[in-house]
C-alpha cells in the first residue's frame, strides 16, 4: 500500500510513525471507511439473526428487479451494497475497502469520497440489470464488491506506485486491476457469472467518475481551473509519497542511522502533513 501503510513505517517509541497513523502496524482507518466497515459488519450480524441470505432483511434490501420487486422500490440501488451472504464475501469486500478507501477519502473528503462509493455500487447494480434483461436471468444481487471494486480501480488510476498482494505476491496496482477485470470478464462470457458482470460495472463506474471529473463533468466550476487543481494536488502528493518510500526503503535497509539531517526533516515535515489532513478529514461532515 502507500508508504504510511508499510509496517517499518513506525518508530522504535511506538504509536507510529509521525505521531499515531497506525496501530499494530495496521493503518488506522478513516471517518466514512469506518462507518461503512461497522455498518456492513453490523448488518452482516443482524442478517444473520434473521435468517441469512434467505430472511427477511436481504428480501427486503436486495437488489432486485419485476416481477420480484416493485420497480418503485429505489432503496434497494444502495441497501443492497450493504448486505453480504456469507463470511468469506464480507471479509473479502472489507479488506478491501478497509485498505483502498482510505487513501481516496484522504484525497476527496469524506462527503466525496462516500458520494464516490454509492455511485460505484450504483453503476454495479446498474450492469447487473442490463445483463439481468439481456440474457433473462432473475436473482438478486447483494454485497459491496462493486464499490469495493470501484476503489481499485481508483487507486490503480490515481495512486499507481500502491502494491498490492495478490495470491501471495506483491503486484503492482495497475497489473492487479487489469488481472482483476480480464478474470471477471472471462467469468462473465464462459459462466454467464452476472455477479461478476456487477463487479466490472463497479470498476468502469470509478474509470467514468475520475475521468469525468477530469474533464469538469463532475464540478460546477470552470473545467480549466478544476481540472489545474486536481491535476496539481495528484502530483504533489504522489512525488511527496515516492521521495518517502525512498526514504523508508533506505530504513529498511540500512537503519535509521544512515539517513541525512534532510531526510530526516522531510520525513518529519511529511509525516506532520499527513497527520493534520487526516485529522482535518475527520471531522469533515
Amino acid at each position: 500500500m502507500s508508504w504510511r501503510d508499510r509496517p517499518y513505517a513506525a518508530e522504535d517509541g511506538g504509536g507510529g510513525f509521525g505521531g499515531g497513523g497506525m496501530s499494530f502496524g495496521l493503518p488506522r482507518p478513516t471517518y466514512v471507511v469506518k462507518i461503512l466497515l461497522f455498518t456492513n459488519l453490523g448488518l452482516f450480524v443482524l442478517t444473520s439473526l434473521t435468517g441469512g441470505p434467505g430472511g427477511g432483511l436481504v428480501r427486503l434490501g436486495a437488489l432486485m428487479l419485476p416481477p420480484q420487486a416493485s420497480i418503485f422500490e429505489v432503496w434497494r440501488w444502495v441497501t443492497y451494497q450493504y448486505l453480504h451472504a456469507d463470511v468469506i464475501h464480507i471479509f473479502f469486500n472489507m479488506i478491501g475497502l478497509y485498505f483502498l478507501g482510505p487513501p481516496l477519502e484522504r484525497l476527496w473528503g469524506p462527503k466525496k469520497f462516500f458520494i464516490f462509493y454509492t455511485f460505484c455500487g450504483v453503476v454495479a447494480g446498474v450492469g447487473f440489470a442490463l445483463l439481468q434483461i439481456m440474457t433473462g436471468q432473475s436473482f438478486p444481487l447483494i454485497g459491496a464488491s462493486g464499490s469495493v471494486l470501484g476503489c481499485i480501480a481508483a487507486c490503480a488510476i490515481l495512486f499507481p506506485q500502491m502494491m498490492l498482494i495478490l495470491l501471495f505476491f506483491p503486484v503492482p496496482i495497475r497489473v492487479a486491476a487489469v488481472l482483476l477485470a480480464v478474470l471477471y470478464g472471462l467469468t462473465v462470457l464462459a459462466d454467464r457469472n452476472l455477479s461478476n458482470a456487477a463487479h466490472l460495472a463497479g470498476m468502469a463506474g470509478a474509470v467514468i467518475w475520475i475521468y469525468g471529473e477530469r474533464r469538469g463533468l463532475l464540478a460546477n466550476r470552470p473545467r480549466r481551473s478544476r481540472q489545474g487543481a486536481w491535476q496539481q494536488r495528484i502530483q504533489r502528493m504522489q512525488e511527496e509519497e515516492r521521495r518517502v518510500d525512498q526514504i523508508l526503503d533506505k530504513i529498511r535497509v540500512q537503519g535509521m542511522g544512515s539517513l541525512t539531517w534532510s531526510e530526516k526533516r522531510f520525513l518529519k515535515r511529511a509525516s506532520e502533513r499527513r497527520r493534520q489532513l487526516d485529522e482535518q478529514q475527520s471531522r469533515r461532515t
